[in-house]
């Protein structure tokens, strides 16, 4: 046998045995369930992330679109009335008392 084939015929060897050796199996096994659990981890907490910012981003479209508000007569900062509170009652009852309604409900 030459020096090349004899060469060649040791670096297979080393090569397979390197490839296929148990432990490298192993190693390769290991690496993929913890970039499997990586990924399912960030994929998680992506999710939650944009079930939080969804909640948070409706909650304030809902309260910029729905809330009452006025300015306080003595600092002119916003007064929020929420949902009812006697404030809120009496805001509809005087809604009620004197007849207020849709635009086109009105012109009939």
């Amino acid at each position: 046998m030459s020096a090349i084939t004899s060469f060649f015929c040791h670096f297979l060897n080393l090569f397979f045995f390197i490839i296929f050796h148990p432990s490298i199996f192993t190693l390769i096994k290991i690496a993929l369930l913890n970039l499997e659990n990586n990924f399912t981890q960030a994929l998680n907490q992506a999710y939650n992330n944009g079930i939080k910012l969804g909640e948070t981003q409706g909650y304030e479209k809902g309260k910029k679109d729905w809330i009452i508000e006025f300015p306080c007569h003595i600092c002119a900062k916003p007064l929020y009335i929420p949902p009812n509170s006697d404030c809120h009652k009496a805001i509809t009852t005087y809604l009620k008392d004197n007849r207020w309604g849709h635009a086109n409900c009105n012109k009939q």
